[in-house]
């Protein structure tokens, strides 16, 4: 009977977030759950950079591994959710990548009609993700470059999703308050894993939102008893786009007239949901961080290179910042410290390749594969 017992707790513990935390998400309906077999994701300790920076207690928690690639598919399975139980087929959205990559997949799986509106920047390999998942994709010109016109695009795509009784599908609260709440389920499974919350987290900035959630799961888990204490939650984002993180400092956010960011999806010079991220940050404690692109993209490779973890550049930046963060003295070495990795380095195969631009791949002989040693390096 015990065994029984500790099956069916096995069973529970790997479930989709949608069944496990039902009870703390805003749906109604079980039998319109929709999953891709999202959640439950890896938090494994570092190794390389455990050492190297003494922080022993360092840990990754891999959002690479959800179905498409980054934590979106946690929103997206909480929106296909909501709108299967309101009977609503078609969506439509606004994307620097990751996003329309997962709202795309989750459409297909559920027979919705899915159209994606990309940021400029948006990189192809994601673009590339969408088309693939049978969504109608289109780039908007200036989306993305400037705070301004960036407002115009959100504001004309409301409108488009109320005329074509669509849902507006947006990783902010300020668009889709009851599907991001998939998001905090990120926090849920850090506790569980760790038996409490950490000491501090490290987490990718662009919008705001997937901040503002990861904080908004930690301070529930605290209030139904789960933890005793909350963690230091601090913001990333690069010095070429600091929308969020700049409030820090300066007590408020103000919209980055152009971005100078060459990494597409943390060009958001217009945060949608920038004020509740800075507060979340501010609420507990947490710093701001702002690396520059090659600081992030030297994080890229590092974790590739060094702990295995192929990662996309916004993934990275949490890496990025916490390794500014001990330069700067704003964590300790006694902390447990988790860095939010977001989003799978196949996302950005261009980034990839620049890494590569110096790393040949020779064709070689048989008698040239016999003949030569292996490299001492």
């Amino acid at each position: 009977m015990a065994d029984h017992r500790d099956l069916l707790e096995s069973l529970t513990r790997f479930s989709p977030p949608g069944e496990r935390y039902f009870s703390l998400l805003p749906l109604r309906d079980r039998a319109m759950l929709a999953t891709l077999g999202e959640g439950n994701t890896p938090l494994i300790p570092s190794r390389y950079l455990a050492r190297e920076l003494g922080l022993p207690h360092l840990y990754f928690k891999l959002e690479t591994t959800n179905p498409s690639g980054s934590y979106k598919d946690r929103l997206m399975a909480c929106e296909i959710s909501l709108m299967r139980e309101e009977g609503c087929t078609v969506c439509l959205g606004p994307s620097t990548g990751n996003a329309g990559a997962a709202l795309a997949a989750y459409a297909a799986r559920y027979d919705m009609r899915c159209f994606i509106y990309a940021t400029e920047m948006a990189e192809e390999g994601k673009l590339q993700q969408m088309l693939f998942y049978g969504a109608r994709v289109q780039r908007i010109l200036g989306f993305g470059s400037s705070s301004e016109h960036t407002e115009k695009v959100f504001a004309a795509l409301q409108e488009l999703a109320l005329r074509n009784d669509a849902h507006l599908v947006c990783s902010a609260f300020r668009y889709n308050p009851i599907s991001m709440e998939g998001v905090k389920t990120i926090a849920f499974e850090i506790c569980e894993r760790l038996g409490g919350a950490p000491d501090q987290i490290f987490v990718p900035v662009a919008g705001g939102g997937l901040l503002s959630a990861v904080w908004k799961g930690f301070r529930e888990f605290r209030k139904l008893g789960r933890i005793d204490l909350l963690p230091k939650i601090n913001g990333v984002q690069s010095k070429g786009c600091p929308t969020v993180v700049r409030g820090v400092r300066e007590g408020t956010v103000r919209p980055v007239e152009v971005s100078n960011t060459v990494i597409g999806t943390l060009a958001a010079p217009f945060a949608p949901d920038g004020e509740l991220a800075l507060r979340s940050i501010l609420d507990s404690g947490g710093w701001g961080f702002d690396p520059r692109d090659e600081e992030i993209l030297a994080a890229q490779s590092l974790l590739a290179v060094r702990e295995g973890i192929f990662a996309e550049p916004i993934g990275a930046a949490s890496v990025a910042g916490v390794i500014q963060a001990r330069q700067e003295n704003r964590v300790d070495s006694k902390d447990r410290i988790v860095c939010l990795i977001s989003g799978h380095g196949f996302k950005d195969p261009q980034s990839v390749a620049s890494a590569n631009r110096n790393r040949a791949v020779p064709a070689i002989t048989l008698d040239e594969l016999l003949a030569a040693p292996l490299p001492a390096e």
